[in-house]
């Protein structure tokens, strides 16, 4: 029965949340809402962004934005649908991994209790760009937790290749994002003792520079650069882009409690392991 009900529950709250974003999808209308969907709406027009018109965000966003127009036409209840959709994957992938370095009922109730306050912004969407960004993160961390695990070195390599291009694709979608995650699982990697170690992160690096290098034959390189890294009106400059969580007082608040609460919580975790230890000791 134990095991039935933690099947269940697995399950259940991920459908919780789909519930309530299909309760609220159409209830609301966000002002800034369209804005993407005419980025794309001008490439599929022939032009090309940062050349022919401005924007102040990486263009993989507009590009995919151009291709959901191709199959939903302008309607965006079916871009709400997709969202929704994008949203339920990232949570079951987001419980598998974390069921596999906990257990399935702390893993299910931390992922939902992250989604709920997610969605209680002012400014949710369902198919906003941090929607694409969570699925390639969970994704890349994912494939991340099988190329350690895995004895195999087809696997590894594999694996490592796939990282590789959704690490660039993170990159165009959310630049910040893309650099410290990359960095992040490029440090992971050379500090975690594995086979084919090497072998990954070369794969890795060759994955990642032709995907960035195929995606930049789409755009006009130059002027993507200037628009989106230097003359950044919106977003502001490469460093204010890649460092506001330190720069942004309020950003860095937050980062500075949660640096707290989590050495907290790992202070109690080995707290309550010493405690474990000595009473198995002093019962010996």
């Amino acid at each position: 029965m134990k095991r039935i009900f933690n099947k269940s529950f697995f399950y259940m709250l991920p459908l919780v949340v789909v519930l309530i974003n299909l309760i609220i999808f159409n209830r609301f209308y966000q002002p800034t809402e369209g804005w993407w969907q005419t980025f794309g709406y001008l490439i599929n027009k022939g032009l090309v962004p940062y050349r022919d018109f401005s924007s102040a965000i990486v263009p993989l966003f507009m590009y995919f934005n151009a291709f959901l127009l191709d199959i939903f036409g302008d309607k965006l209840i079916l871009f709400r649908l997709f969202g929704i959709i994008t949203i339920f994957i990232t949570i079951i992938l987001l419980q598998f991994l974390l069921s596999k370095l906990t257990d399935k009922t702390s893993a299910t109730i931390a992922v939902f209790i992250a989604f709920a306050l997610n969605m209680s912004t002012p400014v949710y969407l369902a198919y906003d760009y941090s929607s694409y960004v969570d699925i390639l993160l969970v994704t890349i961390l994912v494939l991340y937790y099988y190329i350690v695990k895995s004895e195999k070195t087809f696997i590894i390599v594999i694996n490592s290749a796939i990282i590789g291009i959704f690490l660039a694709l993170l990159f165009l979608m959310k630049q910040n994002i893309g650099v410290f995650f990359g960095l992040a699982i490029v440090f992971a990697i050379l500090l975690h003792s594995y086979k084919s170690k090497l072998l990954s992160l070369i794969f890795i690096l060759i994955t990642f520079s032709f995907t960035i290098f195929k995606f930049s034959t789409f755009i006009d390189l130059k002027s993507a650069v200037n628009e989106i890294l230097l003359n950044n009106d919106a977003k502001g400059s490469i460093l204010t882009v890649l460092l506001r969580f330190i720069l942004d007082g309020y950003n860095l608040k937050i980062l500075l409690f949660s640096i707290i609460f989590s050495l907290l919580a790992f202070l109690i975790v080995k707290y309550k392991d010493l405690i474990k230890i000595n009473t198995y000791l002093n019962n010996y």
